[in-house]
């Protein structure tokens, strides 16, 4: 899949970089998660 492709660019990309972008990731996936629960939602 596509997305694991990217998980996986993600993921090399916080190995070679601070840890205090992990947080910056962790809020930004959590709305999408929101988001995505969102739209699941109103569709169902």
């Amino acid at each position: 899949m596509i997305i694991q492709g990217y998980t996986l660019l993600i993921f090399q990309f916080f190995i070679l970089t601070d840890s205090s972008l992990f947080k910056l990731v962790g809020v930004i996936m959590g709305i999408f998660a929101e988001h995505n629960q969102l739209c699941d939602n109103r569709s169902g």
